[in-house]
């Protein structure tokens, strides 16, 4: 086999072995594409994998090395092979040094020197001793086999070759170019020490597992020593890393490592091998060679010309030393012009602006602020002469309405807060409908004022006012508040058809506030959902409802403030949809939650979470969760005792819902008590007798008549007389209590008559049943079938 052939065949040899089995034919397609070659790779690496000699007799004798010495040489015990190559035979060893083992790599030599090149192997190897840093492999020993092969013993170095560790590591463009810089300086202290290696190449170079960069085989170099005229080594050179002097057969200068060196980065960074885009001497840009755009992107301008400069053909047009090699990576590194790049004013500006980006960005957006100063000041200029206008008919519009409230004006008659607001109204849609922005502003602040005073009609008018006179001008958030506001006031009062009018409206604001992003058009966003989520209620569409509901939810995690009381105000209003639905898992779920939400936002004495709190207790009843409602509803009027006065309606109403929870529950003689304290505070108070005081009496009637006392019948039967022109629900449960009164007082007969005809009325009642009323009906049965 010839010699080039062969050191094609070991090149590709080492540079697979370094990768997994697996890889190895992968790896030879993309680097070599003559199928002998690749065939004979292969048939090597299956004879090392089988562990079979035949791969060292074949080198053995192709090179003319002699084969490895089992067993003992000097001083080295061989503890295996780690390969072989056109150089050598490299043996694993270990020789003690005291009681420590040092592992070393003796590399056996090609050949049998003569005695004038012993001499020179002397020399060579006290210079290789004076190789003194950390990114080359240090020479530890030299001598002869017993059949007198020459032999080094170098540094072991235990790691991944190059291209195996920088894919292992997955290594980006800037780690690979540091890891080359450190190579380079390791070349440059060997030139330094007049040793060229002669051999640079991937497979040469090992990393180890805390990233640094180890180049071998420094002991098979050249001495660069002119008078010589022999080498100590080898003239066998891997031919992908070759230089055009080394295949020419001429002078070996530190040029030649710096055109491996370049071979090295061109393969590093382009992650393509060398002898795919190599033609002869010519070599194609690295960013030509890159397969992914992104790299090859990369790759264009500084380090093709990097590469380029470091692979010309001839040595003197080559970077001068392997440290003007690194210091132009390390000038890319930090956007600094090449040395090897031509020096034209427009390439070093772009370096500079490439380097100082931050300050040049500053400086120019310094001279855009200014210029964008004196713009700004024209235009506020002029708006703050717009805003002058506006806030003096602003003004005067405000002063109009408190000389209208001048009792000289009216001749002493009071003027009332409607007044003012009604004048207003009619003073804007007049003197101000020339100005439409400030009108449709004035008109929303109108519309809050009335919204405040419980003037929901006037309100309404108001903000559908303002909705109307926005325009495409208007800011969008202003307008789809406006919109918003009018279609909470139109859904109060729950009209199916007023409902149906509004969805849409509210529909077209979604579309305008849910792609931006501010915290304003979230809170809108949830505001719309909610308006939204009640539309569909009312019109019995309860699934999309909650699904408008729960997206409303999902946006206020991302609200800055405020989370707590808006979450608990969309878990309420599911809470009333779960309701809807009779999905009583879901209600007490939700109202839970909401409980909680107030609860946080706002403690627990406060009337908001009162609320929620009552709502839970409506969720328990629907459930028939008849002893958790009562706990819910005692701690109701615990807080309600701690907000209102005794007398309070809203106390009474609490005192008379727990009274009929307890005579529902069979305890009369508990729900008395609360009765007897809910009684009090009805003659006393406000409340309407017919809402609360017939109904608490006919409860206390029952409640006497269950157990047995005197009175108990009369006020029943003045209860259920006092009811008797309506139908409702809560006047058919005063019948049937007098019906259970005839029952359990003897007049059975009579009891069963006037209880067949609440039944009969049951299912045609004016109002909803309540949670309370068909159980309390039931029981009724019971007493009366006893």
């Amino acid at each position: 086999m010839d010699s080039p052939r062969f050191a094609q065949i070991e090149s590709l040899f080492h540079a697979v072995l370094g990768y997994p089995p697996e890889q190895w034919h992968d790896e030879l397609t993309s680097r070599e594409s003559d199928t002998q070659i690749i065939a004979e790779v292969e048939r090597l690496l299956a004879r090392h994998t089988q562990g079979e000699s035949f791969l060292k007799e074949a080198l053995d004798a192709v090179t003319g090395l002699a084969r490895p010495m089992q067993g003992q040489i000097g001083a080295y015990r061989i503890l295996g092979e780690l390969g072989a190559g056109g150089m050598g035979t490299v043996l694993l060893a270990e020789r003690l040094l005291g009681d420590t083992p040092q592992k070393v790599a003796l590399k056996l030599i090609r050949g049998i020197p003569t005695t004038g090149a012993r001499e020179r192997l002397a020399r060579e190897r006290a210079l290789l001793a004076e190789l003194n840093h950390p990114n080359i492999a240090r020479l530890l020993d030299a001598g002869e086999t017993p059949d007198r092969v020459p032999y080094l013993a170098m540094e072991y170095v235990a790691g991944a070759p190059l291209l195996a560790y920088c894919d292992k590591h997955t290594l980006d463009l800037p780690a690979r170019l540091r890891l080359f810089v450190q190579l380079c300086r390791a070349v440059q202290h060997a030139h330094q020490h007049l040793i060229v290696h002669r051999d640079i190449k991937p497979a040469n170079i090992l990393v180890r597992e805390d990233g640094t960069p180890v180049l071998l085989d420094f002991g098979i170099g050249k001495l660069l020593d002119p008078g010589a005229d022999e080498h100590t080594a080898t003239q066998a050179f891997t031919p992908a890393y070759a230089a055009p002097e080394q295949y020419a057969g001429k002078s070996v200068t530190t040029a030649t490592d710096i055109w491996s060196l370049g071979c090295v980065l061109h393969e590093l960074v382009s992650a393509r091998a060398l002898r795919e885009t190599r033609v002869g001497d010519r070599v194609a840009r690295p960013s030509v060679a890159a397969k992914d755009p992104a790299l090859a992107r990369a790759l264009r301008g500084d380090l093709d010309t990097i590469v380029a400069t470091a692979l010309q053909a001839e040595p003197v047009q080559r970077y001068v030393s392997a440290q003007a090699l690194a210091d132009d990576i390390e000038n890319h590194l930090h956007g600094k012009p090449l040395n090897a790049a031509p020096d034209r004013a427009l390439y070093r500006a772009r370096k500079f602006v490439a380097r100082h980006r931050y300050a040049v960005a500053a400086a120019a957006l310094a001279f855009v602020v200014i210029c964008g100063l004196i713009w700004r000041l024209a235009i506020e200029r002029n708006d703050a002469l717009r805003q002058a206008q506006r806030a003096q008919v602003t003004r005067d519009f405000l002063v109009s309405l408190f000389r209208f409230a001048d009792p000289s004006v009216h001749h002493g008659a009071p003027v009332t807060l409607h007044d003012m607001l009604a004048q207003g109204s009619a003073q804007l849609d007049t003197e101000l409908a020339a100005q439409r922005e400030l009108h449709a502003d004035l008109s929303e602040a109108l519309g809050e004022i009335y919204r405040h005073v419980g003037d929901d009609r006037a309100a309404l008018a108001r903000f559908r006012s303002a909705v109307q006179l926005s325009d495409e001008t208007t800011d969008t958030l202003a307008r789809t508040r406006r919109i918003a506001a009018a279609a909470r006031l139109a859904l109060k009062k729950g009209d199916p058809e007023q409902a149906a009018q509004t969805l849409p409206e509210i529909d077209s604001a979604l579309a305008l506030v849910e792609p931006r992003s501010e915290e304003a058009a979230r809170e809108l966003v949830i505001a719309l959902l909610a308006s939204r989520a009640l539309a569909l209620a009312t019109i019995d569409r309860a699934e999309e409802a909650a699904a408008a509901l729960h997206r409303a939810l999902e946006l206020v995690p991302a609200l800055a403030n405020g989370q707590d009381a808006q979450r608990a105000n969309l878990y309420y209003d599911l809470t009333k949809l779960d309701m809807m639905r009779r999905d009583n898992p879901s209600a007490l779920a939700d109202a839970t939650a909401a409980l909680a939400g107030f609860t946080r936002a706002y403690g627990v004495p406060h009337v908001e979470t009162v609320k929620a709190m009552e709502m839970r207790e409506a969720v328990l009843l629907n459930a028939g969760d008849y002893a958790g409602a009562e706990t819910q509803q005692r701690e109701v009027l615990a807080v309600q005792s701690k907000l209102y006065p005794a007398d309070s309606p809203r106390l009474t109403r609490t005192e008379m819902a727990l009274a009929e929870l307890l005579l529902v529950r069979n305890r009369p003689d508990e729900a008395i008590a609360l009765f007897d304290e809910a009684l009090a505070h009805c003659l006393t108070g406000t409340e309407s007798y017919l809402a609360s005081c017939l109904r608490i009496r006919r409860g206390l009637g029952e409640a006497q008549v269950v157990l047995g006392r005197p009175g108990g019948v009369d006020m029943v039967q003045k209860a259920a007389t006092d009811c008797a022109p309506t139908t409702s629900h809560f006047c058919l449960i005063a019948r049937a209590a007098l019906a259970r009164a005839n029952c359990l007082t003897g007049d059975r007969a009579a009891g069963k008559v006037l209880l067949a005809e609440v039944d009969r009325l049951w299912p045609a009642a004016e109002d909803a049943i309540g949670a309370l009323d068909a159980p309390h009906l039931a029981r009724i049965h019971e007493d009366c079938a006893r």
